[in-house]
């Protein structure tokens, strides 16, 4: 089983895997305004960061390691995510990611912008806490945390989590990747918190 590196153990405003990149022209206005940055302190000098992205018009979702930024969060028993009561307008539909498929993902690096940065999926993989992350090229930043994931239909599929190193089938490991997780691998608690079922078409 592979060790994830949370996003947040990294010093704030070091490079995780890669540097910000700021393509917005890579999605819609409406992908962007749902991704969030999520603190604790004053913004930039004296914070604490991390991102999410809106689940529903009642819940938003980010990385369960975001939990010392909002201690009000329902955090998922074992895997690296959770969910915050928050209402707020839904413009997103949420989906599903496919072997090879580009994905986006977003979230606020630490002091920065907002990010946009596109990938496409490589693998899943059982995490050393027994849940099934997914392995996707593309950088990642820390603060990016909890930021939504998206696939080619601008929908929300998942959220980013932080970096490991991969084994792919060809055999060749591939360092410091892209690490996400994805609504089937937690369907089940995402339908007992927030009574909402994906179907997947």
């Amino acid at each position: 089983m592979l060790k994830i590196i949370p996003l947040t153990l990294l010093i704030t405003g070091c490079v995780a895997n890669g540097y910000p990149s700021y393509k917005y022209d890579l999605v819609s206005d409406n992908v962007i305004e749902n991704t969030e940055k999520i603190f604790i302190g004053l913004p930039v000098f004296l914070s604490i960061e991390g991102s999410s992205a809106r689940y529903n018009e009642d819940w938003i979702i980010t990385a369960g390691h975001n939990y010392h930024i909002n201690r009000n969060m329902i955090k998922h028993p074992k895997c690296d995510i959770a969910l915050i009561k928050d209402r707020g307008e839904n413009i997103i539909k949420k989906g599903f990611l496919y072997h090879t498929e580009k994905t986006f993902l977003l979230g606020y690096p630490m002091a920065s912008p907002l990010a946009v940065h596109n990938g496409k999926h490589l693998i899943d993989f059982k995490g050393s806490d027994g849940c099934i992350y997914s392995a996707v090229t593309g950088s990642i930043i820390g603060g990016m945390s909890g930021g939504g994931v998206y696939n080619n239909k601008e929908e929300l599929v998942g959220i980013n989590i932080g970096y490991t190193d991969v084994i792919l089938p060809s055999g060749l490991t591939m360092k410091n990747t892209t690490t996400i997780i994805t609504f089937p691998a937690i369907k089940n608690w995402l339908l007992a918190v927030t009574g909402e079922y994906i179907k997947q078409e």
